[in-house]
């Protein structure tokens, strides 16, 4: 915690944060779920402040109309659709994706719509983190950079793992995740058309160490230090090569289950 102009500010990797969003994988579906205090604060912000971003991110990508958040569909083209009221006071919305039949331009174009969509949604959600929800569970992971570029590495992925989180690997062992390298094999195949490729990496290393990878030229999420190897300190996981839409949300959906997995919360197919 840091102070800034006499208020107390809350770091993701340091403090305690009861949860105000989370991610889930549902068999092959990436699922955002959001408390409904930070939705409606979500709102607000959108609304009011952010028509100026919103087009230049429309105009930059030639994206479908954004339409701000709703208890609906929302996001560009409308990429978020909504799920419902889910336990007790929490909002649901599944992470369209592209359909693998679609011509090359439509598919990349409705990729990058979800893209554009999670990364302008997790910029917002991130200053959200002391909205009063009256949740006991703690927040385990906040995404604070999910890019969409046009350049080289154009897909990159950062996310802070909280103490909560660190409490969890801490009692896994030296292991391999299997359901998180089987969430990330399946989206891997939606979005590649059936690839075969076999180049998939979850694992955790004591006393507290995550590491992802992904198809690529060593395309991988590692903690950004090792120095410190305390258990009441999280760590950034930092992006290495990720190149575009396929990879990060590979990558995302290997996060999503293994966040059911340190929730408690697997959904199976």
């Amino acid at each position: 915690m840091i102070f800034m102009g006499g208020s107390a500010v809350l770091i993701p990797v340091a403090d305690y944060m009861p949860a105000w969003y989370e991610l889930s994988w549902r068999g092959s579906k990436i699922v955002i779920l959001i408390h409904r205090a930070a939705f409606e604060a979500l709102k607000g912000i959108v609304w009011r402040n952010e028509g100026c971003i919103i087009n230049s991110i429309k105009d930059e990508f030639s994206l479908p109309d954004y339409q701000p958040p709703v208890e609906g569909a929302f996001g560009f083209g409308l990429a978020l659709k909504f799920g419902g009221l889910e336990r007790n006071e929490w909002l649901a919305w599944e992470c369209v994706l592209p359909k693998i039949d679609e011509e090359p331009e439509k598919w990349k174009r409705d990729v990058l719509a979800l893209r554009a969509t999670l990364s302008f949604l997790f910029d917002k959600l991130i200053i959200l983190s002391e909205i009063p929800t009256g949740w006991q569970e703690p927040q385990l992971m906040v995404f604070e950079g999910f890019r969409v570029d046009k350049g080289l590495h154009g897909g990159s992925l950062l996310v802070a793992l909280t103490p909560a989180f660190i409490k969890w690997i801490s009692r896994q062992g030296d292991c391999r995740l299997g359901l998180v390298i089987a969430a990330m094999k399946a989206m891997d195949k939606q979005l590649m058309r059936g690839s075969d490729c076999d180049f998939f990496i979850a694992e955790c290393r004591q006393p507290k160490w995550l590491h992802l990878c992904v198809p690529g030229n060593a395309c991988g999420l590692d903690p950004e230090y090792h120095a410190d190897e305390s258990l009441d300190v999280g760590y950034n996981l930092c992006p290495h090569n990720i190149d575009g839409s396929i990879q990060q949300l590979t990558f995302l959906a290997g996060l999503a289950c293994l966040h059911d997995l340190a929730r408690g919360d697997y959904h199976p197919q």
